[in-house]
């Protein structure tokens, strides 16, 4: 559920827009339209213009939404959920409705259950943005259990919803944990000889 950061140009993303949206229709595959949808939320960042970054993100969703019609096995599915979450909560970002906030639950607590990464670290930005703390920790332990370094830990900090918890300790044990998973398993208990 994470964009990806890029130090491409808009040029660059918009002749990369121009590239995958050719080739998909030869060629479409989940994962190109996860990457046509990332090229179009890298291009809402960049944006300052509300309605330009509501097109873009209209595009991104329909995009995830027709590929997932398409999937045929369930972890394509749970990667277009997850990518297509971080589409509607980048939508709640540039328009605070809660009405976003509810699809993204929708989306994602079908695939609650799918032990994924992405779908905690998106639960638990959804119940951040709601404020609902408690949930936000149980979904970030989730997340924590199977994290498996597929993004960059420290980005936890940049996401806005979190913003309320950075200085809260347990947030900040959150991000140490994630940079360090090794502390999280447990040393093996040696025998004791008599």
């Amino acid at each position: 559920m994470t964009t990806a950061k890029t130090t491409m140009t808009v040029s660059e993303i918009i002749a990369r827009v121009g590239e995958t949206d050719q080739l998909f229709l030869t060629a479409p595959t989940p994962m190109l339209a996860i990457e046509r949808a990332q090229l179009r939320l890298m291009l809402v960042s960049l944006s300052h213009n509300q309605s330009e970054q509501l097109y873009f993100l209209g595009e991104a969703a329909v995009i995830l939404e027709l590929a997932d019609t398409e999937a045929e096995d369930q972890t394509t599915h749970v990667l277009l959920a997850a990518q297509l979450a971080a589409v509607y909560l980048q939508f709640h970002l540039v328009t605070p409705q809660q009405r976003y906030l509810t699809v993204v639950g929708q989306i994602l607590r079908a695939h609650s259950n799918s032990e994924h990464s992405q779908i905690f670290l998106g639960l638990a930005r959804m119940d951040a943005a709601k404020g609902k703390k408690a949930l936000t920790k149980h979904w970030l332990t989730r997340w924590l259990k199977v994290f498996n370094g597929e993004i960059d830990s420290s980005t936890l900090v940049v996401y806005p919803e979190f913003k309320g918890y950075l200085s809260e300790d347990w947030f900040q044990q959150f991000v140490v944990d994630a940079q360090n998973p090794q502390r999280l398993i447990p040393h093996p208990v040696t025998s004791v000889h008599s």
